[in-house]
């Protein structure tokens, strides 16, 4: 199944927000993915091999873009349209052998 990061993948994320008025942009989402079809089922995967199941197996190749960041793209929002950005990331600082260390 498609995985959702609580934004849609670029492309989407610019219909989105043409759709509403919103200026495209490259930075409207942080990632896109492409699916891709393996084969069918019974000639790809081993629990499959002696069934009939002729289904396409197929997996999601997710590909993150730009920077980690997207713009809103809620049409209501004063920031959809020229930012800030939205950060993908949550930074936190731990400790490593007694040293603060940002990830």
């Amino acid at each position: 199944h498609e995985l959702t990061f609580n934004a849609n993948p670029l492309a989407d994320a610019n219909d989105h927000r043409e759709m509403h008025s919103l200026p495209r942009d490259e930075n409207a989402s942080y990632y896109e993915f492409e699916k891709i079809v393996l084969g069918r089922q019974n000639e790809c995967v081993s629990w499959s091999a002696h069934s009939s199941c002729t289904k396409d197996f197929y997996v999601y190749v997710y590909t993150r873009v730009g920077e980690r960041k997207f713009l809103c793209c809620n049409p209501r929002c004063d920031r959809a349209a020229s930012g800030p950005y939205v950060s993908s990331y949550k930074e936190e600082t731990v400790k490593e052998g007694g040293v603060d260390v940002e990830r």
